[in-house]
């Protein structure tokens, strides 16, 4: 696996989240689409040669909980701690949201490194 590819990215997403929800705080569901669109193509990408499916889930999910400790900080300088927002971003979002969005990035990454050569046989059968 690549940890630096996967930590560069998740660094990356950060600072854009956070300069996003600096200028328009509004964007910030369709960042996170585009996190996942982009997560999908850089995990076929990066592994689509490789046989071994946890590759396909690690990357997103280290990915995606740097960019949830980065957005701690964001809420944390913004509106203060809170115990829902600890809540939140401690436990829900490591433990349930990213490994729910880890395993939807693996599953459409496994597929489109199945199917690429034909993605009609996807729909065929």
């Amino acid at each position: 696996m690549d940890l630096r590819a996967a930590a560069g990215e998740g660094i990356a997403a950060a600072l854009l989240l956070g300069l996003i929800m600096r200028r328009r705080p509004s964007l910030r569901s369709l960042f996170f689409f585009l996190v996942l669109i982009g997560l999908i193509a850089a995990v076929v990408l990066h592994y689509g040669g490789q046989e071994d499916s946890s590759l396909f889930f690690w990357h997103p999910y280290i990915v995606l909980l740097i960019i949830s400790a980065g957005d701690l900080g964001i809420y944390r300088r913004g509106i203060g701690i809170s115990r829902e927002l600890l809540f939140e971003k401690l436990l829900l979002w490591p433990f349930l949201v990213i490994p729910i969005s880890s395993a939807f990035i693996m599953a459409i990454g496994w597929l489109i490194k199945l199917y690429r050569r034909n993605p009609l046989e996807l729909f065929m059968s």
